[in-house]
């Protein structure tokens, strides 16, 4: 391939952690068809309450699991011939014939997990397992913050390369043009590890202005953390203007596209009641929704070059980022 390191890789599907749904959308016995790493997948929650993810294709003649496909017990059944699938991905019941199943098929299954009410799938173009789970959240631990979700979760289907979005990290320059801000963000630490990376944006609310709603006594520099399990699903972490936690996937669907999942909460309003956030935390969760809606243009429309070039201000954490993040993908990309 004639692409420099410091391009983006035309493969769209770097391996790792998405999210796929959200846990409050599945009831039990419920069965969905959906399409991502570019194949079509069946999910289903068994009765028990668990979740699958498969290849949605039944290997008898090829029908689709996913559309009229019902939940027995555990198991997957076929519309059109009622085969039955268990959450291994293995045939255990032909109602029709003389041999119970043919216990040597073996759709694929994809590892899944529901963290926090978001359903999650482990992609790896090879099948790998994955060498971590994904962690404990101490703010959704006890219930001094606002659950996430419905209140805030919410997912916009966009063309874009899931690390055009993830690369607003090595990005503060475009924040005046794009979000209207006075003074770009620094990026103050930028620390990319095996599996992951983590970062720190100082961001200047309300510079040139006396009093903002989020800053009535004045600019204010905040401190947010990211973290990335992965490439491309993140947290971002605010102290000022509130205390928040935000969480996205850049699911991958096909091609073109991908899933931008979005969910954020903030510490409880003291005293407020209820589930819905109110004051400031409103504040931040209406403000975090549009302003991810606004970049949206640039990756809808924008062509991933192969031979970028990088002012000198910005090639540090450009260039580092993108030479890291090539390992998420397969070598034959390279």
């Amino acid at each position: 391939m004639n692409m420099s390191i410091r391009s983006i890789p035309e493969y769209r599907y770097p391996y790792g952690w998405f999210q796929i749904g959200w846990s409050h959308d599945l009831q039990p016995g419920e069965v969905k068809a959906l399409k991502y790493f570019g194949e079509d997948l069946v999910l289903w929650r068994g009765e028990s309450g668990k979740t699958f993810l498969q290849d949605a294709f039944c290997l008898h003649i090829g029908a689709h699991r996913g559309i009229q496909g019902s939940v027995v017990g555990e198991d997957l059944q076929c519309p059109v011939h009622g085969w039955l699938w268990n959450g291994e991905g293995r045939n255990v019941h032909i109602p029709f014939s003389r041999v119970d199943c043919l216990a040597g098929l073996q759709a694929r299954t994809y590892p899944v997990v529901e963290w926090y009410g978001m359903i999650m799938a482990w992609w790896h173009w090879d099948a790998v397992e994955p060498p971590f789970e994904l962690p404990e959240m101490p703010e959704l631990e006890t219930n001094e913050w606002y659950p996430m979700h419905p209140h805030s979760s919410v997912v916009h289907r966009i063309k874009a390369h899931p690390q055009n979005v993830v690369e607003n990290v090595c990005d503060p320059f475009h924040i005046p043009f794009v979000h209207g801000a006075k003074e770009p963000p620094r990026v103050e630490r930028l620390d990319l590890q095996a599996d992951g990376f983590d970062a720190e944006l100082v961001i200047p609310y309300g510079a040139g202005k006396k009093s903002t709603r989020l800053t009535p006594d004045g600019p204010v520099d905040a401190h947010v953390k990211l973290h990335n399990y992965c490439l491309a699903l993140g947290t971002l972490r605010w102290e000022f203007p509130y205390p928040t936690l935000q969480i996205s996937s850049m699911t991958p669907v096909d091609e073109e596209h991908l899933d931008y999942f979005f969910q954020q909460t903030s510490k409880r309003v003291p005293g407020t009641e209820g589930d819905e956030p109110v004051g400031m935390a409103l504040e931040m969760l209406k403000l975090q929704q549009a302003v991810i809606q606004q970049d949206f243009f640039l990756w809808v429309h924008m062509k991933n070059l192969s031979a970028p070039a990088f002012a000198p201000e910005e090639a540090e954490n450009y260039t580092a980022f993108r030479e890291w993040a090539w390992h998420f993908y397969p070598e034959e990309n390279h």
